[in-house]
């Protein structure tokens, strides 16, 4: 940044990633001109990174799967992953055992995701318990059905804000979605609270995270993909910022009438299967 040699050898590097609210004088030629995108890990480099950590430990078991560990954790950065193996460490180590196992893994991979077990289910009464039950299987089934991932695991213990979980890994790495991949993320999403609805009648404030997820990704594929019924190719990330608020407007009501479509689509395919019901039904 100084010329030529006045301090040779000399390297300055920054890191953002909201690359985009910098200001233009800091990345003007002689400056920090030189952009390196550092993407997240896929499924193959998680698997790569897991191995180079696990290597680090003094001890592991045989049944640890670091593919099943890939897929678990698409989406989270290299230090998470190392995080990750560093917890699942001191897991064993609480539990009096000097070898970490793939169990000690799945435990670490909850924690940093989501969060430690929660004294909250100490307030869950019986049927609360059948209820967030009930809602995750909504979900695991609906995404099995659909071919929309794999249900690795359920459970009705409060984890972090969740009071229950069901951990539900891509078959695959996307780099493009289309509207039908989408569709199918919305359905899981909505899986849960649809259970609720055909079980009991009424749906509960469990499903509040899951509607504002979908609220974001059907308002995503209106308003920048052009996937909603309408077939408006207007893109609101073509206007400035501080004018593509005001035309949210327009974007709800098509946003909503998607979400409604796929909620339907949902409902016929749960209510369909008796199975479900039966497998469902208090014992």
């Amino acid at each position: 940044m100084d010329g030529f040699e006045k301090n040779e050898g000399v390297i300055l590097v920054a890191a953002t990633n909201f690359p985009e609210n910098l200001d233009e004088a800091l990345r003007r030629p002689g400056r920090f001109d030189r952009i390196v995108p550092v993407r997240l890990p896929d499924v193959s480099d998680c698997v790569k990174i897991f191995e180079y950590c696990l290597d680090k430990l003094p001890s592991r078991s045989a049944d640890i799967d670091c593919e099943q560990l890939a897929r678990l954790t698409v989406g989270l950065s290299p230090a998470s992953l190392s995080m990750i193996v560093k917890h699942a460490g001191l897991i064993a180590r609480k539990q009096g055992v000097s070898m970490v196992c793939a169990e000690h893994l799945r435990e670490a991979i909850k924690v940093v995701r989501i969060g430690d077990v929660s004294v909250a289910e100490k307030a869950l009464d019986t049927d609360e318990v059948r209820r967030v039950g009930v809602h995750e299987a909504g979900h695991g089934i609906v995404a099995a059905l659909l071919g929309a991932g794999v249900l690795e695991e359920l459970t009705v213990l409060p984890r972090g804000g969740a009071l229950g979980m069901a951990l539900i890994t891509k078959p695959q790495d996307k780099l493009l979605y289309r509207r039908s991949d989408l569709e199918k993320e919305l359905m899981v999403l909505l899986g849960g609270r649809i259970a609720e609805l055909l079980m009991f009648g009424e749906a509960s404030s469990g499903a509040a995270q899951d509607l504002q997820e979908a609220s974001r990704i059907s308002l995503e594929m209106v308003s920048r993909l052009s996937f909603g019924s309408q077939g408006n190719l207007c893109s609101l990330a073509a206007l400035p910022r501080e004018n593509a608020g005001r035309q949210l407007d327009g974007v709800i009501e098509p946003a909503n009438g998607l979400l409604n479509e796929v909620n339907e689509r949902c409902v016929d395919l749960l209510s369909g299967i008796n199975r479900f019901c039966a497998m469902l039904q208090p014992r």
